[in-house]
């Protein structure tokens, strides 16, 4: 978490956006970066779970569960590829709806940590899950 705030300063997202991305960088270890329009939250070497911008955040979501948000929170989903589903939540719901925002993101940090990666395998889109050995 230590190069969130200098990213969250520069990209300067709306209150309630900076508050709910601070309180689940405080419940989870995550991994912060930057670009133009957006900084990304995801556990460590893992795929990105939520990408915040300044007046919108974006989840990583089962495309299953992702369905069943969008009937209780007004969202938009957008589908990024069989196995992820974005949920888009602009920044009057996350003031609305803020604890429940929050427990998207911490939900989607999890689902990433647990190891779902995507592989190309001759052209087709694979997944697999990563367990780990001990």
């Amino acid at each position: 978490m230590s190069n969130l705030e200098p990213h969250l300063a520069d990209l300067a997202p709306h209150r309630s956006i900076e508050r709910v991305v601070r309180a689940a960088a405080k419940q989870r270890d995550l991994e912060v970066g930057r670009r133009a329009d957006y900084v990304s939250l995801r556990p460590p070497q893992r795929t990105i779970a939520c990408y915040v911008h300044a007046s919108r955040l974006s989840i990583a979501m089962d495309p299953a569960e992702a369905a069943n948000v969008s009937r209780d929170l007004p969202v938009r989903l957008e589908k990024r590829n069989p196995a992820t589903t974005y949920v888009v939540v602009e920044a009057a719901v996350v003031s609305d709806r803020y604890h429940e925002v929050l427990d998207l993101i911490v939900a989607s940090i999890d689902w990433r940590a647990a190891g779902q990666h995507r592989a190309v395998v001759a052209g087709r889109l694979r997944l697999f899950e990563v367990h780990a050995l001990g």
